[in-house]
């Protein structure tokens, strides 16, 4: 993608919204519920992770070569797998470089998409569970209102991308788009895709201070447009717009543009459309920038720390301003760590939960259910110790502090000896777990780190699931889903109601 990778951690998820997470139990597709307050994780860094993994920082390309030389194909799988196990429930396909406007052919847009494409489904088959979403995103530069295409050409463009995406996508998402008319050739293309099943589109603009996207036009006429779209839409042009995002814009600019939104918030919700944001930690981008001519990596702001993003900013979007889904910038520096925080964060609500669990509990007396909690206690630490170890979604946190505090209900100090022993053990085993938690999350970015000590083979080092190289690498023919699609990808095939986030 065409903003710099920086090693700074530029976002975490505020703590305010630990609770909504961990409050996510479900292993079902996610659902459009905004009575909740619920919040659902996009992907991090990539381009910044495969950076900081080894990846050459080439300015004219950037995050691409990952795509473009298979000796990168790997760590590129490892990278889209480690926001997995960070929490993240989204990831997007590494196809934002691989545009004309980069300077790959149209024949070569096509064939490194696949690539790409086929590499995310595969992190997501491997890992067990996810969303793939395929990049929608500038086709000559990222910022640049003034360097958008005629209408049919743009549209023509991101039909053919969206062709090659759309069997081992999940999602479709028009990202850092910077005018309504860089959207709307997206979202015709989309509408006019004509393939089966329909897959929703997220649409996501950058956007700068006074609520104006980049172009000057007001966000809110902006939203209003793609709302009346999905108003207007029929069987025969279909429009399954998901969600309304911003994202690589400053907090400050992306808040003014959430408070803008307030007037369109209840049709939003109405009409099952999500609203997110995920910013970067960037000084202002110039009105002219571009990628090729920029010989350093946009500066990074001082002032800025996860602490005050997560208080400042991220935190009252969702207390306040309606947002439901939040990402860690996927390429304004951000990375697996900073997500990893996240889970820790939601240790809050176990603890919580134990607290409520031991007061509620406090009239018990009784050494069986003393002896009973302890069981209770092992079960919880042994399901969070091997929900931390796999960073699966937030059902395990859930889980285990279910559990945890039904094992303080009836395991806590008694009026006996051995009740009051029993009771200590089980309260030692639960900070023993904390402690074990807190140790994996610490050492997670080491834990699912590219071993660059390893031999680089490109595809050929990881089973493909029955996909041959000369099929990954061959252009775009046999696009077919194959046996690289993961589940989430089946369930859509098979018409499972996976239309809306």
């Amino acid at each position: 993608m065409s903003s710099q990778p920086e090693k700074a951690a530029a976002a975490a998820t505020a703590a305010t919204a630990a609770s909504a997470l961990a409050a996510r139990a479900s292993s079902e597709p996610p659902a459009q519920k905004h009575e909740t307050k619920d919040v659902l994780l996009l992907d991090g860094g990539t381009g910044e992770e495969l950076m900081r993994r080894g990846l050459p920082d080439d300015r004219r390309t950037w995050s691409a070569l990952a795509v473009t030389d298979s000796k990168y194909h790997e760590l590129l799988v490892d990278v889209h797998t480690s926001f997995l196990r960070a929490g993240s429930r989204f990831i997007t396909v590494n196809n934002y470089g691989v545009t004309p406007g980069v300077g790959f052919t149209e024949e070569e847009v096509l064939k490194h998409t696949l690539v790409a494409a086929k590499l995310a489904r595969k992190a997501v088959h491997d890992f067990g569970e996810g969303y793939v979403c395929g990049s929608l995103p500038p086709l000559v530069e990222s910022y640049r209102p003034d360097l958008v295409q005629a209408h049919e050409k743009g549209v023509a463009m991101y039909r053919k991308i969206a062709t090659v995406l759309h069997p081992h996508v999940d999602y479709f998402l028009a990202e850092t788009l910077s005018s309504s008319e860089e959207m709307s050739q997206a979202v015709d293309a989309i509408m006019t895709l004509g393939l089966e099943p329909i897959r929703p589109l997220f649409c996501s603009w950058t956007v700068s201070r006074g609520g104006i996207l980049r172009s000057g036009e007001p966000v809110e006429d902006a939203v209003k447009s793609l709302l009346d779209r999905k108003s207007a839409a029929s069987p025969d042009r279909p429009f399954l717009l998901a969600g309304i995002l911003f994202n690589c814009s400053e907090p400050e600019a992306i808040t003014e543009s959430l408070q803008a939104l307030s007037p369109l918030r209840s049709r939003m919700a109405a009409a099952d459309v999500k609203l997110g944001a995920y910013a970067n930690r960037l000084t202002p981008i110039a009105s002219d920038w571009s990628l090729e001519t920029s010989a350093e990596p946009q500066a990074l702001r001082d002032d800025l720390t996860p602490e005050l993003y997560c208080n400042r900013f991220v935190g009252p979007w969702i207390a306040d301003m309606g947002v439901s889904l939040v990402g860690e910038n996927a390429y304004c520096g951000n990375s697996v760590k900073v997500l990893s925080r996240v889970w820790i964060l939601t240790q809050l609500a176990t603890i919580a939960l134990v607290i409520a669990g031991f007061a509620l509990g406090s009239d018990r007396s009784d050494v069986g259910y003393a002896f009973i909690g302890v069981w209770v206690a092992l079960l919880a630490i042994f399901l969070g110790v091997v929900g931390t170890l796999v960073m699966r979604k937030y059902r395990t946190v859930a889980t285990h502090g279910a559990l945890t505090g039904m094992s303080f209900m009836m395991a806590q100090q008694g009026s006996t000896p051995a009740e009051s022993a029993v009771g200590a053990f089980s309260v030692l085993l639960f900070f023993l777990y904390l402690l074990f938690t807190w140790l994996l999350v610490k050492f997670r970015a080491d834990i699912i780190a590219f071993d660059e000590d390893e031999e680089d083979e490109g595809l050929t080092a990881i089973e493909m699931n029955g996909m041959e190289e000369d099929e990954v690498n061959g252009g775009v023919e046999g696009t077919e889903t194959g046996a690289i699609n993961g589940n989430a990808h089946k369930a859509h095939e098979e018409g499972t109601d996976l239309k809306m986030v």
